[in-house]
């Protein structure tokens, strides 16, 4: 049995959760503030909806992890130290679901002997409430094209979550944070969400 911790239950790190879910051979656990009893994901196509643990302590936590999903900001990475501490071991992989470009500079202090795989997110998510989100169509990560990498795509094989590797992962992370700046740019302006892109009124 595969174990898996989703540290940062916000929308992004609930929806990689659920498509841990559709994978029988991995116990999915989760560490938050706020405790809550099941998860929900809402794709287009299917509702996932599982009871899971959630721990609120990590000193509560019993051994290592195979696989830690970090879903917080990339702020907040800090503040969530002592669950990565006590989550990580040799053999586990940290997978980081944050925005920006320097995630192994500000994640491997915190993760010890673990791997991390650092991974560009393409997830349109809301959380609705604590453990339920609203997943839209395009559901994609990109990750490097190395061992923990390989690992963490075979992992989410016959999924909803597409997990990509790539020799060029600095590139591709470059590329979602210019795509972030200029989506950003248009819906302050705008007062809208994403959606605006699709609209030729708008144009």
């Amino acid at each position: 049995m595969t174990r898996v911790l989703l540290v940062g239950p916000g929308a992004i790190g609930l929806t990689v959760a659920g498509a841990v879910l559709q994978r029988p051979e991995m116990a999915l656990a989760v560490a938050a503030r706020t405790p809550f009893d099941t998860i929900a994901v809402e794709l287009d196509e299917e509702r996932i909806e599982c009871e899971v643990p959630v721990l609120t302590d990590p000193f509560a936590i019993t051994g290592p992890f195979h696989l830690v999903l970090l879903g917080t900001k990339a702020h907040q990475t800090p503040a969530v130290a002592p669950w990565l501490a006590a989550a990580c071991g040799p053999d586990t992989d940290v997978v980081v679901l944050q925005n920006g470009i320097t995630h192994r500079e500000r994640v491997e202090p915190l993760i010890g002997p673990a791997s991390l795989v650092p991974a560009v997110v393409n997830i349109p998510a809301d959380r609705e409430a604590p453990g339920h989100v609203r997943v839209g169509f395009r559901r994609h990560l990109v990750v490097p094209d190395d061992d923990p990498g390989r690992r963490t795509a075979h992992r989410f094989t016959d999924t909803f979550l597409d997990v990509d590797t790539t020799a060029d992962w600095h590139t591709a992370a470059w590329r979602k944070l210019v795509m972030n700046a200029v989506v950003g740019t248009i819906t302050v302006l705008t007062r809208t969400t994403n959606t605006v892109l699709l609209d030729r009124d708008a144009r």
